[in-house]
């Protein structure tokens, strides 16, 4: 190969790294919410070119009084209600929470991030933010006559586990008429024992019958 073609082909290979270069792409997955530049431009290294948000999760700042603040930690759960998509709701949680008040609102700023599957919530749309309710979960009523009293003020019951009486401690609500609400110790739909608690004790053997 003689010397111009070499530097041809040198020229070509050089040509190629060149056009390379012209070819952008993205870190991540995302939409281009801006282009700062034109068709047709002179751009160098380290111009930026696109503005490109990831909207699968978007970030919702909001102010908050002290007396709220009380009751926010990072990673609270929070409900995001959009206006504008027709009072559609949006779980999210609490990313972070500002140290200090904003001097003109005495507000808190707290910023969540709520998940945004299908792209919907956009960025400067208006929101409303409240904590998200936990879910309520059903009361269990036992009549008093199945309570057991331990101590001054603690109650249990006999509930049956695979063919045998068990011993439950439980903590009572409130009553109403012959029933009792238990807060804690007791699951829905499991059997206890109504009647003759004093001639079981625990683990003796059962049969329920239907």
């Amino acid at each position: 190969m003689g010397a111009k073609a070499r530097s041809a082909e040198a020229m070509r290979a050089e040509s190629r790294l060149s056009l390379g270069d012209t070819t952008l792409a993205a870190p991540f997955s995302g939409v281009v919410v801006a282009r700062l530049i034109e068709r047709g431009g002179t751009v160098g290294p380290n111009t930026p070119a696109f503005t490109i948000a990831d909207l699968s999760r978007v970030k919702v700042g909001f102010y908050v009084p002290d007396t709220a603040l009380v009751n926010l930690r990072t990673g609270s759960p929070v409900r995001v209600t959009v206006e504008a998509l027709g009072g559609k709701a949006f779980d999210g949680a609490v990313q972070s929470l500002a140290p200090r008040a904003e001097a003109a609102t005495r507000g808190f700023r707290v910023e969540a991030l709520v998940a945004n599957p299908l792209a919907e919530l956009r960025a400067g749309m208006v929101a409303a933010v409240a904590p998200a309710r936990p879910a309520v979960q059903p009361k269990v009523a036992v009549p008093m006559s199945a309570l057991l009293r331990e101590g001054t003020a603690e109650f249990a019951v006999l509930v049956f586990e695979n063919g045998a009486v068990c011993r439950r401690r439980v903590t009572l609500g409130r009553a109403q008429g012959s029933l009792v609400a238990v807060e804690s110790g007791l699951r829905v739909g499991e059997r206890l024992v109504r009647e003759g608690l004093a001639t079981l004790a625990e683990g003796d053997a059962v049969q329920v019958i239907e």
